[in-house]
């Protein structure tokens, strides 16, 4: 290392008044080196999560005599490499270490027709890959919903603070994205933070409290390769969830059709019916029956059709109700004709032949032989 330093040194000098600059950071991993036309950033990705392999260093060309620069040497704690990597202007070349990453890299990189070199032997600093815990995500603040009276009401609330990962490189820099599975927002909601202040969904969104629902809180750590995920569940007061009572789902065409739960709660609560996952428009409120009959013309169904149950309270987040039924809709025929002799003697036999049309089968009907009914 003390000869490869002594050769890059020579070059130094050989530059003479030419101005090196390390420029302020452009961020807390992105470094910007200059030397006279040559302009270069490097950027750190550092290592994460116990990993020994996961960071890397990438050497962005921004300006270079002859078009491109030529990183020459980067030599590191274990390594010293020579990736002649050509490097256009306005594109980027990342370096990775092979292990054992963290510490301090000196590197050389010149432009392509070699008027201008930085150099990190000489009295420019070198870059630093920093070991990073584990990106963690706490559950500082965790309230359940009170109220379904009105957005105003609501009192669910989430407060998570990102620790480790690039918290300890004072500041970090983090994207984090909030998730759910309710309506309550445009989700997801995204934003960037520096780790340093907790993450409150609901000053996030500038409400006073959150309803119902599995809430997922996903952290990208922007100066290393890691990200964290959790997800806090919140609960309503209503509408709780009921069964719907299992039924063979047969119906008769333009006939009513009653889909049953076990209970039901009083309104203001509401179920309305679903039809393959799609709302129907058929409402119900609430009678705190139990069972609970809800009644409905089956016109606009056919027959395959998947009924399912949502109930809605106000503000909280609508529940789907367990269980479902699947409509047999049954087509009733359009006309029945009889064949055969009309004459039977007494003590002979006959055959009759009934002929359906239409309708869906099986099949029962009568026949009227003058004294009776005969099914």
């Amino acid at each position: 290392m003390k000869i490869v330093k002594q050769i890059f040194l020579g070059v130094r000098i050989t530059l003479g008044l030419v101005l090196l600059l390390l420029s302020a950071h452009l961020d807390a991993q992105t470094f910007n080196y200059t030397s006279g036309t040559l302009n270069v950033d490097v950027i750190l990705l550092n290592p994460c999560s116990g990993s020994t392999s996961n960071g890397s260093i990438t050497f962005k060309v921004n300006s270079a005599n002859g078009g491109s620069a030529v990183l020459v040497l980067v030599a590191g704690p274990n390594t010293t490499d020579f990736p002649g990597a050509n490097i256009p202007v306005g594109n980027s070349f990342t370096y990775t270490p092979i292990s054992a990453q963290a510490g301090n890299y000196d590197f050389v990189i010149h432009d392509f027709l070699n008027n201008f070199n930085i150099n990190t032997f000489g009295p420019l600093p070198p870059v630093t890959l920093t070991n990073l815990p584990v990106v963690a995500l706490s559950q500082d603040v965790l309230i359940n919903n009170t109220s379904c009276a009105g957005p105003a009401t609501l009192t669910g609330q989430i407060q998570s603070t990102i620790s480790g990962g690039s918290t300890i490189l004072s500041p970090g820099s983090f994207n984090y994205s909030w998730s759910s599975g309710n309506a309550f927002a445009a989700w997801p909601i995204t934003g960037t933070t520096n780790g340093a202040t907790p993450l409150n969904l609901a000053t996030i969104l500038g409400v006073p409290g959150l309803p119902g629902g599995t809430y997922t809180l996903t952290v990208t750590d922007n100066f290393s390769v890691c990200s964290q995920i959790r997800s806090f569940l919140i609960t309503d007061p209503s509408p709780s969830i009921q069964t719907i009572t299992p039924s063979s789902g047969n119906v008769c065409f333009g006939s009513n059709f009653t889909l049953q739960l076990n209970a039901s709660e009083n309104a203001p609560t509401n179920y309305e019916v679903f039809k393959n996952g799609l709302a129907t428009g058929l409402i119900f409120p609430g009678t705190a029956a139990s069972p609970f009959n809800m009644s409905f013309s089956v016109a606009g169904f056919v027959t395959g059709d998947v009924l399912t149950v949502q109930a809605k309270n106000g503000a909280c987040t609508p529940s789907i109700m367990t269980g479902s039924v699947t409509l047999t809709i049954n087509i009733p025929p359009s006309a029945a004709t009889l064949a055969g002799t009309a004459t039977i003697c007494s003590g002979t036999s006959t055959n009759l032949a009934v002929t359906i049309t239409g309708g869906t089968a099986p099949f029962s009907f009568t026949i009227d032989n003058g004294v009776g009914l005969v099914s």
